[in-house]
């Protein structure tokens, strides 16, 4: 890379931390102002002007200046000119093995009391689906021992399926 390259490199970046001000709460969508560089699925960290309390939303539209924010918590507390400042990156859940056994909620954080999640690897809530094309296929068939449905309708193994029915049907038996 060249001196000039470095040193367009350095003017790009992003030295202050931009911070906005919440300017109106409709319902359980929170709007704001001032966050001219955010993205759509941004996280947001939003500061209460009064208590210092501390919580997160994502940035799920972006209209004329402002932009509409969906918390992940409860709006209570929140009022006019709380700081809203961005974090820079989408919503990341910790993944591997240090997930096992244990209880988090859908942030990622856990509930299970057992200490934070000691963990480098972490995914997007973002994450590009497999293409069904590209699974192993499901060869080996699951027999349930119900005739009819083993007959006209044969589960396989490592297969999903949907039973849906009204109330005390059995359809948990």
């Amino acid at each position: 890379m060249t001196e000039l390259a470095y040193l367009d490199a350095i003017r790009s970046l992003k030295l202050g931390r931009q911070t906005g001000k919440l300017t109106a709460i409709h319902g359980g969508v929170i709007e704001a102002s001032g966050c001219d560089d955010v993205h759509q699925g941004e996280l947001v960290e939003i500061i209460q002007a009064k208590e210092g309390a501390r919580s997160r939303a994502e940035v799920v539209g972006l209209r004329n200046e402002r932009i509409l924010l969906m918390p992940f918590g409860s709006v209570q507390g929140l009022c006019l000119n709380s700081t809203v400042v961005p974090l820079n990156h989408s919503l990341k859940i910790p993944v591997g093995n240090a997930l096992l056994g244990r209880v988090i909620d859908p942030l990622g954080n856990p509930l299970d009391k057992l200490g934070p999640i000691e963990t480098n690897a972490y995914g997007s809530s973002f994450a590009r689906p497999i293409n069904p094309l590209d699974r192993t296929p499901i060869r080996t068939v699951l027999p349930t021992g119900v005739k009819a449905l083993d007959t006209f309708c044969p589960l396989g193994r490592g297969q999903r399926i949907g039973i849906m029915a009204g109330s005390g049907v059995g359809k948990s038996t």
